[in-house]
């Protein structure tokens, strides 16, 4: 994690500290000294202790429509949070897509409390509350070494070397769309000020979600499945509460921050529809449920994905106003890794922890919520937002570099179990995670056969069904 290099201007205790103490009052009688409160003088050594209920904000190159947005987002970030302000239900949907439900345990105290102290950051607070700066100018813009690409427009210079934008070429013509809604640049836990958003164009281009439920409700009736399809959803307040999650502060205060003071935006292994293994972030619905199904620590890396949280959040709001879990588009509920190609979605396959994009276009586009058109540059594309803005230099991090790197999903290779059934005790930790290490050899499978072993169990599988698998039954 990297410190903002901003300068900040440091207010002084007496500017930030107004409390309270006792003072009694000397008396020549034995009775009962009268307490009197005063406002006493500060010192150098006093700290400032912020408002835990309120945020500030520092508009920056914001119009009145941009900062009505901004205001409006966070108004409805709370409104999501109060619906999401209670002990975390770990064996609903939500937080089995999401959080990694049961696998999560180590870290389900955190998470709780992190998804519970949401609906804190209220906006408009008093001198006491934390500030952030609010930025509509993409500040972190590389205007000191601008590179465009040949054949770009003047109107379109100002999206060269920005993360709010991204480019290819179509038909010999530069085309340039929405890349990160918005990054955020935070400071180490501790102070008043405790960071900055930038918020791009692709962000103010989205509805408001309120406005998109209302939209979705009316045109897709019960039952329809674009209703309860969360990409239909892509709405400001998500993006809202997926950078709020990258502000430190927030982490310190509900969390702790002792063992992931930083949350980020986590990468993935992804085989890319010309068969090539590139990073992709854990982002979207697709990519968090991908992440979610990793069972060996789960809880340590959704704790530490800003969009877990942010669609855990997201899809628990809607199911209260659907009346209904928006459970697509849907990954199985299978355990990871497997040791062959399991469909996951209708686009997305994973194997040995990497994920593999479905080479049919028109299925992997509607996964993936792009065109097919899209979908080869949608894997080197930037996210909806990206977290640790350098501001010295403008690099964009939503590519993979060596402060940030992709997170290896194949994991450690587990010991092979000293029989196939299970039986010994150097067999049991491993059959106890669904992990193909146990390979049921001995219960009707051939070794090492990832059709046994998928579904996590080393029970013999029916004989009516081996012929199937193209096994010979055993006698």
């Amino acid at each position: 994690m990297r410190i903002s290099t901003i300068a900040l201007a440091v207010l002084s205790p007496a500017a930030v500290i107004c409390s309270v103490i006792e003072k009694r009052q000397v008396t020549p009688t034995p009775a009962p000294a009268t307490p009197t409160a005063v406002v006493p003088t500060p010192t150098p050594a006093v700290s400032a202790v912020p408002d835990p209920q309120a945020v500030r904000f520092n508009f920056v190159g914001c119009d009145t429509a941009q900062r009505k947005a901004i205001n409006d987002a966070w108004s409805h970030l709370r409104t999501i949070g109060k619906a999401v302000n209670f002990d975390i239900d770990w064996e609903s949907q939500a937080a089995i897509d999401f959080l990694g439900g049961k696998n999560s345990a180590a870290y389900q105290y955190k998470i709780n409390n992190l998804v519970r102290n949401l609906h804190t950051w209220e906006a408009g607070g008093t001198i006491f509350a934390w500030k952030m700066d609010m930025h509509c100018n993409d500040y972190a813009r590389n205007t000191a070494n601008v590179n465009c690409p040949d054949g770009t427009k003047k109107p379109d210079y100002d999206k060269c070397s920005s993360r709010c934008w991204a480019y290819s070429y179509v038909n010999g013509q530069v085309v340039w769309r929405y890349a990160a809604r918005a990054y955020t640049n935070t400071e180490t836990y501790g102070h008043v000020y405790v960071g900055k958003q930038n918020f791009c164009p692709g962000f103010f281009a989205l509805r408001t979600c309120p406005d998109l439920l209302a939209e979705n409700m009316k045109k897709y009736p019960e039952g329809n499945i674009n209703r309860l399809d969360l990409n239909k959803y892509t709405c400001q307040t998500w993006i809202a509460i997926h950078e709020l999650m990258h502000i430190d502060a927030n982490v310190g205060r509900s969390a702790g921050g002792v063992d992931y003071k930083h949350i980020t935006d986590l990468r993935i292994k992804v085989r890319n529809n010309e068969g090539k293994i590139v990073t992709q972030l854990a982002y979207g619905p697709i990519f968090t449920k991908a992440l979610a199904k990793w069972t060996v620590n789960t809880g340590s890396y959704v704790i530490r994905n800003a969009d877990s949280i942010a669609l855990y959040c997201l899809a628990t709001w809607l199911t209260s106003s659907l009346g209904a879990y928006p459970k697509y588009p849907e990954v199985r509920n299978i355990d990871r890794p497997v040791a062959a190609p399991w469909l996951l979605a209708g686009g997305i396959y994973n194997y040995d922890g990497i994920v593999y994009l479905n080479r049919d276009a028109a299925v992997l586009a509607a996964d993936l919520n792009v065109q097919p058109n899209e979908i080869e540059s949608f894997s080197g594309s930037s996210p909806l937002g990206c977290s640790d803005a350098d501001d010295s230099t403008g690099t964009n991090l939503c590519v993979d570099d060596v402060h940030n790197p992709a997170i290896d999903l194949s994991g450690p290779k587990l010991p092979k179990p000293n029989d196939f059934n299970c039986g010994s005790a150097g067999s049991l930790a491993c059959c106890a995670n669904g992990s193909c290490a146990c390979h049921c050899g001995e219960s009707g499978c051939a070794a090492e056969d990832p059709v046994c072993c998928a579904n996590g169990s080393c029970a013999p599988l029916p004989k009516k069904m081996m012929p199937r698998f193209g096994r010979m039954q055993r006698n």
